[in-house]
């Protein structure tokens, strides 16, 4: 038994070694998507507040939950992928770092969909984002399945 143990944490070693210069991306990319779920809860909260008699609740869901773990590990997925790719493919012909830059994009997705819910039914937003308002999608009726302004669309913009 002693030296079935010794060989699990030699190979969990030996894993966390391998990936371990790709840990940085990992991390700031779950950062990210934490702070985003993070505030799609304040900006249920406020939806809620602002519009009582249309949105049924707005509670943190196991169905929400779950798709922000589902989130997390495909976004730990593509970053392991790009590693491995960077480290093994790519570096044999070019200098690209795939894995900064897939950690960038998913990081910068991730930052719209936090200025959205930022925006989202907040009458005390900053004048920057006020501005932005005109760019960003209000999740107000998206999220919560409800017509809010009376047009007969969910989540479409007037045009």
């Amino acid at each position: 038994m002693e030296q079935i143990t010794r060989y699990f944490i030699v190979m969990i070693t030996t894993l966390v070694g391998y990936l371990y210069p790709s840990i940085a991306y990992i991390l700031v990319s779950f950062l990210f998507i934490i702070i985003d779920n993070i505030s799609g809860y304040f900006c249920n909260q406020r939806v809620k507040k602002k519009f009582p008699e249309k949105v049924k609740e707005a509670k943190y869901s196991s169905f929400k939950a779950w798709r922000s773990i589902r989130t997390l590990g495909l976004a730990m997925s593509i970053i392991l992928v790009c590693f491995v790719l960077e480290t093994h493919i790519i570096k044999h012909f070019s200098e690209i770092k795939i894995t900064a830059m897939v950690s960038c994009l998913i990081c910068g997705v991730t930052a719209l969909s936090i200025l959205e819910n930022w925006a989202t039914a907040n009458e005390r937003a900053p004048k920057w984002l006020n501005v932005l308002r005109k760019f960003l999608v209000d999740k107000t009726e998206r999220y919560f399945d409800s017509d809010i302004n009376g047009d007969g669309k969910i989540g479409e913009k007037e045009k």
